[in-house]
């Protein structure tokens, strides 16, 4: 058996290489990070799809999945939404929320996965800052 230090007597100070970290959870790998990113991006095309043709809340009306974070370990699954309207990001949120075990029983005929993750709903401030910023750098750039 060699030693570990002998794997890397050819190292000098001032060498530059990379660190991996494999990390383990329960006796099992997680999952990598673009299966969660490729799940997350199926996820919000059939949302947007049942939100559309499914789901008759009146509160839920103009609503967009604007992306989709799932967990690691594919158990939870963050959705961010918009609405054309910012007062009616409340009571969308809300029936989201109402609707977020049936969304997930239809998800669940619609994309095969072991288990599917719970649903969250979280409202997406980014677009609304952006635009905000927006005005501001507009307002203070000189006029031609």
């Amino acid at each position: 058996m060699r030693h570990v230090a002998e794997e890397f007597s050819d190292i000098k100070e001032g060498d530059q290489f990379e660190v991996f970290e494999v990390q383990e959870v329960a006796g099992r790998c997680e999952a990598r990070p673009g299966r969660a990113q490729k799940i997350g991006d199926l996820i919000q095309r059939e949302l947007s799809d049942l939100l559309h043709r499914e789901l008759r809340d009146p509160r839920v009306g103009m609503v967009t999945i604007t992306s989709v974070d799932v967990s690691p370990d594919m158990s939870h699954a963050l959705v961010y939404f918009t609405c054309l309207d910012a007062k009616q990001a409340e009571p969308a949120a809300q029936g989201l929320e109402r609707a977020a075990g049936f969304l997930r029983s239809q998800l669940a005929k619609r994309v095969t996965l072991y288990s599917m993750p719970e649903l969250r709903f979280q409202y997406d401030e980014s677009i609304a800052r952006a635009d905000r910023l927006s005005q501001l750098i507009d307002s203070v750039r000189p006029k031609k």
